[in-house]
């Protein structure tokens, strides 16, 4: 099913797809300082314990986020952004005594077309923060799920995964 609003991008809504999904800050201001992201984090894990939701990837720099998540309903996808995107808001706007602000602009999303789709974006999403100039080396970033992958698959496995799968010419999404 095809989710269409006049003022933002289409949406494909499909049952059981894992997204990857970017969103930007307002006029890519670099909004989120370290307490921000961990906010950021926190409310990520929260909504991915619910059903139908699985979270697989995800890194958030100052200025955007990128997720790789599943979701078993696809008409869910606006609500799951919609709510993270309202709660880490209001949360951050709290803590920073700015209620009100904007934070999110808007989102952007694909649908993933299978195992090299998934594992380059897998890829992207951790080496981001190399890319933007945050860190040498992206296990070194401490606000992405890359921790978890070395904690669990070690890291030549990730290794192996880049050279596997390389980001080539990899055009970034309007969110980055």
């Amino acid at each position: 099913m095809l989710g269409t609003h006049p003022h933002s991008p289409t949406h494909l809504r499909l049952d059981g797809q894992v997204y990857w999904l970017s969103a930007s800050t307002l006029n890519h201001a670099p909004l989120l300082d370290d307490t921000a992201k961990e906010i950021w984090r926190d409310t990520l894990k929260e909504l991915a314990t619910g059903d139908g939701i699985r979270l697989y990837a995800w890194v958030v720099p100052d200025t955007h986020y990128h997720l790789l998540v599943r979701l078993d309903r696809g008409d869910a996808l606006p609500g799951f952004v919609q709510s993270l995107n309202g709660r880490s808001s209001r949360a951050i706007n709290l803590a920073a005594d700015t209620m009100g602000r904007k934070i999110w602009y808007q989102y952007w999303d694909r649908c993933i077309r299978g195992e090299s789709d998934f594992y380059t974006r897998l890829n992207y999403l951790h080496h981001n923060p190399v890319k933007h100039g945050y860190v040498a080396k992206a296990e070194d970033y401490a606000f992405s799920s890359i921790h978890y992958f070395k904690r669990k698959y070690g890291v030549d496995w990730l290794h192996s995964l880049w050279e596997r799968y390389p980001v080539v010419d990899f055009t970034p999404e309007e969110g980055d």
